[in-house]
C-alpha cells in the first residue's frame, strides 16, 4: 500500500533517536560527575554515540583536581 508506514518503519525511524538520547544522558551525567561541561558532551553524546562515551572515560577525572 502506498502511503502505508508498518511498525517495522516507525522502530527503524525512532531507534537511533532513543540510543542518541540514551548516550547524551549518559555522557551528561558522567561528565558532571567527572568535573567537565555536561552539555557540550550530551552534545557530543547525542551525536557520537559511544565514542563520546569512550573518550570521556578515557579524559583525566577534573573532579579530583
Amino acid at each position: 500500500m502506498k502511503g502505508h508506514v508498518d511498525k517495522m518503519d516507525t522502530l527503524i525511524a525512532v531507534l537511533p533517536l532513543l540510543i542518541s538520547a540514551a548516550f547524551a544522558w549518559i555522557t551528561w551525567y558522567l561528565a558532571g560527575q567527572r568535573g567537565r561541561r555536561p552539555v557540550l558532551w550530551a552534545v557530543l553524546g547525542f551525536v557520537f554515540w559511544f565514542f563520546a562515551l569512550i573518550v570521556l572515560v578515557v579524559l583525566p577525572n577534573l573532579s579530583d583536581q
